[in-house]
């Protein structure tokens, strides 16, 4: 089945995934709205990462620090800092 990449090209999951020369499944890339890449992990990740990945996207967090490591340590120390327990191997 056919799906069309943020770039408009029509292709199959299969096609795209080595397009994008993904190595390992699970994958998630996520794109700007303009078709750019913002960020891709494609590898086996802990929920800690994945939804700091989702929450460096959803509120623009790619814009201010362009650096996901950083970005991520940054919000550690954010929730460390209100008190909450941080466990990156979670």
């Amino acid at each position: 089945e056919k799906l069309i990449t943020p770039s408009g090209k029509r292709t199959t999951a299969s096609q795209w995934y080595d397009d994008l020369k993904l190595t390992y499944k699970p994958a998630v890339v996520f794109f700007d709205k303009q078709g750019k890449e913002i960020i891709r992990k494609d590898a086996f990740f802990k929920e800690y990462h994945f939804t700091g990945i989702i929450e460096y996207v959803a509120t623009e967090g790619y814009k201010h620090q362009s650096n996901f490591q950083r970005y991520l340590e940054e919000r550690s120390d954010k929730l460390r800092a209100k008190g909450v327990t941080v466990d990156i191997w979670k």
